[in-house]
């Protein structure tokens, strides 16, 4: 089972729900990992000393380029949110934390 992010407790548990699926590739796994990278180096953005900053841009791009090259059998929602660069989305799917994810303005999710 995954497990949710250490950092991120859960605002009402009763609304926790988790995915019931095995991690199915290399590719999610790698995805999870550099989602949970790049949402560290965005929180580090807001609180840390404008010198010591860590750069955005190369993980987002390594993201962009991940994300490129999703195999055709992923999750459907897990797509969606790749394809919209929804990756605070696709990093709390991925980690099983599906029901804090707030509806986009897009109105799929």
């Amino acid at each position: 089972m995954i497990r949710p992010l250490q950092s991120r407790p859960p605002c009402n548990t009763s609304r926790r729900v988790y995915h019931h699926f095995e991690m199915s590739s290399q590719f999610e796994e790698e995805l999870r990992d550099l989602l949970r990278d790049f949402s560290a180096a965005v929180e580090l953005q807001r609180f840390a000393d404008p010198a010591k900053k860590p750069p955005i841009r190369p993980l987002l791009d390594k993201l962009d380029a991940v994300a490129a090259r999703a195999p055709s059998d992923i999750h459907p929602r897990l797509r969606h949110y790749l394809e919209q660069k929804s990756y605070e989305k696709a990093r709390l799917f991925l980690d099983g934390w599906e029901s804090e994810n707030q509806r986009g303005n897009c109105g799929r999710g």
